[in-house]
């Protein structure tokens, strides 16, 4: 989960920037953008997330959209207040409005607006770009994890540390539910939700919870694709055989995806990922990349660049609290210092370089009592190394 918004599982597509399928697929859209032709395609054979992009945000900010650069899980938001979205009074205020609403226990209210400043942020987010909703549907949910629906839910309350949170959701709405690998399991949909408590007044830190949520959202979708490959392998077994003695679904499963990661074009990040979502106990790997994922969404969108102090750096801190970053593994650790290593040599301003800086270099100073704390600060240290050096050069 993230600080501002905790997890209960959950999102990955590749852990590498350049070799997974949201590549792709950005790829694809960038050469049907740029193919000229002497007559318009039909609509049908357009791809269907771009032209939703397209209606929801305008033409000319798609266009900014899909060549921006994509460090992490999904492609950078440039514009904190894109075409199509609140501008910013609108959404300070309806912020106000909303939290004096629930404030005042109308609680109609409180919903409508909740569901406006949701509604944009998934906009603003480009979650209809995704598996994870195809609209902006939100569904008001119940605080014990029922209720829900596939996609985005709502809870009118605080989450406390957490904004959000990710899980499988079954038909009858129980939220979090643990997948089933038995034969004929009905296969979950994916839900998330956000409280109240996250949408504040400076929409970049609300973004950056809900790409949080996001990345989880997306490390779900991975392996229900990869059970679904997985299904297509078995072979019909006797209702009159005895499956005493067979292995368990999980068991099964897990020795497949292991036995074929190469085939499946699987990084050992990857497959460490999909094992760890799929057994729906610790979360410290999606975690980790989901904190790093929230950290590089919301803080180049913050003006004036922030201080060392701001809050933003507590997210990035995230990945390292609660054993977080001692139990994602080392191939989970190094594809999320790659991750941030691009985002500061491709992304980063001057200005923004010199607070990242300046904040590794207090927390060099700093001890700690958390798990593998020097080894996190050390990934913080080589970040930019190789741009730093090429500029010297």
């Amino acid at each position: 989960m993230s600080r501002a918004g905790q997890v209960v599982s959950a999102r990955a597509v590749t852990l590498g920037p350049d070799n997974d399928w949201m590549a792709a697929r950005l790829m694809r859209r960038r050469q049907i953008a740029s193919t000229a032709t002497t007559r318009e395609q039909p609509a049908s054979r357009l791809d269907a997330p771009v032209l939703r992009l397209q209606r929801a945000i305008g033409n000319r900010a798609t266009t900014a959209l899909l060549r921006a650069p994509k460090p992490g899980e999904f492609a950078l938001v440039e514009a904190l207040y894109p075409s199509g979205t609140m501008d910013a009074t609108t959404w300070k205020k309806t912020v106000a409005s909303a939290k004096e609403a629930l404030e005042g226990k109308r609680l109609d209210d409180a919903r409508d607006l909740y569901t406006s400043l949701y509604q944009d942020l998934a906009r603003t987010a480009t979650a209809d770009t995704t598996p994870i909703t195809a609209d902006f549907a939100v569904n008001l949910a119940k605080v014990d994890d029922t209720g829900y629906k596939p996609g985005l839910n709502l809870i009118l309350g605080s989450g406390g540390s957490k904004g959000g949170s990710t899980g499988f959701v079954d038909k009858s709405g129980h939220f979090n539910v643990t997948l089933d690998l038995s034969t004929g399991a009905d296969v979950p949909a994916i839900a998330i939700r956000l409280y109240s408590s996250a949408f504040g007044e400076d929409k970049a830190r609300a973004l950056g919870v809900m790409r949080h949520e996001m990345a989880h959202a997306h490390h779900h979708q991975v392996l229900l694709e990869l059970v679904a490959k997985w299904r297509s392998t078995l072979k019909p077994t006797s209702s009159d055989k005895s499956q005493t003695h067979a292995p368990a679904p999980k068991d099964t499963f897990e020795s497949w995806l292991k036995a074929n990661a190469k085939k499946l074009k699987l990084s050992p990040a990857e497959l460490a990922l999909a094992l760890e979502t799929e057994r729906h106990q610790v979360t410290h790997k999606t975690e980790v990349l989901a904190y790093f994922e929230e950290f590089m969404t919301a803080f180049g969108l913050i003006q004036p660049a922030p201080t060392t102090h701001d809050p933003i750096f507590a997210q990035l801190l995230g990945a390292l609290d609660n054993g977080r970053w001692a139990g994602a593994e080392d191939d989970v650790r190094k594809a999320a210092g790659a991750r941030l290593d691009a985002y500061y040599c491709n992304v980063m301003k001057p200005d923004q370089r010199k607070v990242f800086d300046d904040w590794v270099a207090e927390q060099a100073a700093k001890t700690g009592s958390e798990s593998m704390r020097d080894s996190f600060v050390a990934m913080l240290k080589s970040v930019g190394a190789k741009c730093k050096a090429r500029k010297r050069t």
